[in-house]
């Protein structure tokens, strides 16, 4: 496959979202995952329509700027000076990028440990894949989520349908995964 036509099958596979609300975010250890439609209940919790699981580069801009990044996951939100830096964890105490995603999402569900935006939905209005694979999906309420291109051969991010048998779509730092 050339590699200019990865772009084109990037922006393809992301269609599906148009359209859709920015539903609900959790968090498994430094994975971000964003789901995209309506929430539905399943087995082990809750889904959107389409999974964004996210273990790249990535950042939430709101109008004024940069609101969260990847990176703020390892951030705490408290300096305890108690604490050595090799003990700290953000799970145990706290970390900017979770908190930061609250604006965001306001609802809690203890259930799934997952944020909800259930009212004054984020829509999905366009979606821009630059010539070097670096994503940027456009909400309403004028914010943007990018994903940032990597490169090595891990991983980035993937796009699939949760609870079905469809295919992930996955983009490594190299490429798309199988190309």
């Amino acid at each position: 496959m050339k590699a200019d036509s990865t772009p084109k099958m990037i922006q393809e596979a992301l269609r599906p979202l148009l359209g859709l609300p920015l539903s609900l975010t959790r968090r498994s250890v430094d994975l971000r995952v964003f789901h995209f439609g309506d929430i539905r209940a399943v087995e082990k919790g809750s889904v959107g329509k389409y999974a964004l699981h996210i273990s790249g580069k990535w950042v939430l801009e709101e109008e004024d700027g940069i609101l969260v990044r990847d990176t703020d996951l390892y951030s705490p939100l408290v300096q305890d000076h108690d604490i050595e830096p090799e003990e700290w964890d953000y799970d145990t105490y706290g970390n900017w990028q979770d908190e930061l995603l609250k604006v965001v999402f306001s609802e809690y569900d203890e259930k799934t440990r997952g944020y909800l935006r259930t009212t004054d939905p984020l829509i999905v209005e366009n979606i821009h894949v630059d010539i070097i694979n670096n994503v940027r999906i456009v909400f309403s309420h004028g914010y943007t989520l990018s994903l940032i291109q990597g490169t090595s051969a891990y991983e980035d991010w993937r796009l699939f349908e949760p609870e079905s048998v469809s295919p992930h779509f996955v983009v490594l730092g190299t490429g798309i995964e199988g190309d």
